[in-house]
């Protein structure tokens, strides 16, 4: 297993490297650049990528649910990465919403004391606060890289992220702190923060009056797909830590392994690479395509039924990143308040009204009971115009597992 000290030994080569090359870019729809490898650490074992597929094989993949789901059996290449916190209960999600992983940043640990990084399914791209990396990191903010300006909105705490796009070596750990798996990509550093209702959604602009909130300290990792059109057009796979693994450590070294690029969400972590073994029954189902961009798919489809009216389809969004749901439809009762008061059940089905895939009822939002529903739920009622929506929030994944296949554009569900 490579150590620690081998891998932080090798990170002055690799930043010299990286910054005569000028290596990352933000990927966008008008830049589909390409990011050049840079040199491998020495006990690291590199990684081959499946090809993502592109034009007519989009169009060519299979109709319907796929159970089993077939990948290559050359493609064997696997790491687990291990949440650090755990839920209160035995084998139970954790708690505090989003998990948390350990990990390096060009050699340097990120929260190893309290408790590890958040980890976002609800968001894309990793975002880190000046204060954390000036105190974290022991960046120099006056010499850090500002050529590419960038920005990122949360909306489900309406704050805009604004700064600069920088270019980092991600090295993902386990519990013990043993290097797991390497990715080169763009982070977020942000020096300010501002709370907006809503923002523009290509010049990052509020869509009000701002307010500026004091403080740049914290970070988050956002490795969700489909989520450009709520805030994060610049969040391209470019800027998706999983999507962009270039190594992993293994007891020795040896042979490049074939991957395919996508990961797990379970209870305990996350398990990145899709193999034949870790897909084993699961079921599957297309996603469609956001952009022209490798790996840019939207958001999964589902159908949604509200007081057991006909369902429609919408959106639907499995989040580790918050412990609540938020419910958006027509078929919400007029004058129905947010959090509901009682007699409101939902009906997720997935993928469409016929449910190959599965169902899951929440049969009073109200009362916020069990392992799986959210502590809490908002509603919106919509016009028939608007979007049907579906957040399930963090606590969905108690009863059932998710996969995301970047290369094809498939996501799974395996219930527990």
């Amino acid at each position: 297993m490579g150590s620690i000290a081998k891998f932080v030994t090798a990170i002055p080569l690799l930043l010299r490297v990286a910054n005569a090359a000028a290596i990352h870019h933000v990927l966008t729809d008008s830049n589909p650049a390409v990011i050049p490898r840079v040199v491998p650490v020495p006990t690291e074992v590199p990684v081959i990528p499946n090809a993502p597929i592109t034009g007519l094989e989009i169009a060519a993949r299979p109709a319907g649910v796929q159970s089993p789901y077939e990948i290559p059996t050359d493609t064997t290449c696997s790491v687990f990465v291990p949440f650090t916190n755990t839920g209160s209960g035995s084998g139970k999600w954790p708690d505090d919403a989003p998990p948390r992983i350990y990990m390096d940043v060009d050699g340097k640990n990120i929260y190893r004391t309290p408790a590890g990084l958040q980890i976002d399914t609800g968001s894309t791209g990793f975002q880190i606060g000046k204060e954390t990396w000036e105190a974290q990191f022991k960046r120099i903010w006056a010499t850090t890289d500002k050529s590419i300006p960038g920005w990122k909105y949360l909306s489900s705490s309406d704050i805009l992220y604004t700064g600069y796009w920088v270019n980092v070596n991600v090295t993902f750990k386990d519990l013990s702190w043993t290097s797991l798996m390497r990715a080169e990509l763009p982070v977020l550093v942000y020096d300010k923060r501002t709370n907006c209702s809503s923002v523009d959604n290509t010049t990052g602009v509020c869509g009000g009056p701002g307010i500026d909130i004091p403080g740049t300290n914290g970070a988050l990792m956002g490795i969700g797909y489909g989520r450009r059109a709520d805030g994060m057009n610049q969040c391209t796979p470019s800027t998706n830590p999983l999507l962009n693994v270039k190594g992993v450590w293994q007891n020795a070294p040896g042979s490049p392994c074939t991957y395919r690029n996508g990961y797990i969400i379970t209870k305990d972590g996350i398990q990145w690479g899709l193999t034949p073994s870790n897909t084993a029954n699961f079921k599957f189902h297309t996603l469609n395509k956001w952009s022209s961009l490798d790996m840019d798919w939207a958001m999964a489809r589902s159908c949604l039924g509200i007081n057991a009216i006909t369902c429609r389809d919408g959106d639907f969004l499995p989040d580790t990143g918050i412990s609540k749901s938020y419910v958006s439809s027509p078929d919400i009762p007029s004058g129905n308040p947010s959090p509901p008061t009682g007699g409101l059940s939902i009906k997720l089905s997935l993928p469409d009204a016929g449910q190959q895939m599965g169902y899951f009822d929440y049969l009073d939002v109200s009362s916020a009971a069990g392992d799986v529903e959210p502590v809490s739920f908002k509603t919106t009622r919509t016009t028939t115009s608007l979007r049907v929506y579906l957040n399930t929030g963090s606590h969905f994944f108690n009863g059932f597992e998710t996969a995301y296949d970047a290369d094809r554009g498939f996501y799974g569900i395996r219930a527990l």
